[in-house]
């Protein structure tokens, strides 16, 4: 059954900072504990989650960075014997694959000086040191610890929607570094082929298959474009004139195809792409009105620059 308005209805019939860094020379924090964990920017470097709203694995920024099922950096990428898990931003003792660049080996130093300032965080440009730079490389270019063997970061523009892969290591997104600092991430920068548009609309949602008895469907999906995953959203069938969302599911991925175990008999859901920073369009009601956002899932709905398929 195929809904071009990306609504679809199921019932009884199934009817249808971090760190501020620059150069190992000359940086904002010599240290990411003298500032960087302050609690308006990103937390102790042991904590679970930051105040800008990411969930590390395994409890902790540190064992993001570290763990063998997550980032799998060597320690020495980051650290200097006896510093107490207090990294320096721009030196480290480095590997016999790397210099120690401390945390300017992964978050390029230009690039997120810039990318802080493009978010109204001035304070290093208060020093004389740090009021301009170079520009920063790329979003395409690999920092240079990236690929090297002492980490399983790889990936600057972050194209898979697959945990531990590429930058993805925090939990509950896909969302890279803003390795160029110009507020655009990953493969919706244009230096990775991508677009500054906002995600288009969900074309078209099609029921392939359904199991009453598990109460089980498959759907089939086409993609928007400029987008990198998709939030299925639903609600009961007697609050569809409202659009009451009553259940969610983050980051179904991008395949275009998606098995679903839906909660009650009677009820609505749609579909809407992300980017990883923005969502893009619900589609409209029949009055010709944008159906309203379902705000779990945490990315603003930005309408402003739709991109057209």
């Amino acid at each position: 059954m195929n809904s071009t308005g990306r609504l679809v209805i199921l019932g009884a019939s199934l009817t249808i900072c971090l760190c501020w860094a620059l150069l190992p020379q000359a940086v904002a924090y010599d240290r990411y504990q003298e500032g960087c964990n302050t609690t308006n920017c990103h937390g102790d470097f042991t904590d679970s989650t930051s105040p800008k709203g990411s969930v590390f694995p395994g409890g902790d920024k540190h064992r993001m960075h570290r763990a063998s099922s997550a980032m799998n950096a060597e320690c020495d990428l980051c650290h200097t014997a006896g510093d107490n898990r207090n990294p320096y931003l721009g030196s480290s003792d480095g590997t016999s694959n790397n210099a120690g660049l401390g945390c300017t080996g992964c978050h390029e130093a230009v690039g997120l000086r810039e990318h802080h300032s493009a978010n109204a965080v001035t304070t290093c440009y208060q020093a004389t040191c740090h009021t301009s730079g170079s520009t920063a490389p790329p979003e395409s270019t690999a920092p240079p610890y990236y690929g090297t063997g002492d980490t399983d970061a790889s990936d600057p523009c972050n194209t898979t929607a697959t945990g531990n892969t590429g930058e993805n290591w925090t939990l509950g997104d896909f969302v890279g570094l803003d390795n160029d600092g110009d507020d655009v991430y990953d493969t919706a920068d244009s230096d990775c082929g991508g677009s500054s548009d906002t995600p288009g609309e969900v074309l078209s949602v099609i029921v392939s298959s359904h199991d009453f008895t598990t109460g089980t469907v498959d759907l089939s999906y086409a993609t928007g474009c400029s987008t990198l995953d998709n939030v299925l959203v639903w609600g009961s069938l007697d609050q569809v004139a409202t659009y009451n969302y009553s259940g969610r599911m983050c980051a179904i991925g991008n395949s275009g195809t998606l098995n679903w175990t839906y909660p009650a008999e009677s009820l609505f859901f749609l579909l809407v792409g992300n980017d990883g920073t923005a969502e893009g369009s619900y589609g409209r009601s029949s009055s010709g009105i944008e159906r309203p956002e379902e705000t779990v899932c945490t990315f603003p709905l930005d309408l402003t620059s739709t991109c057209v398929p």
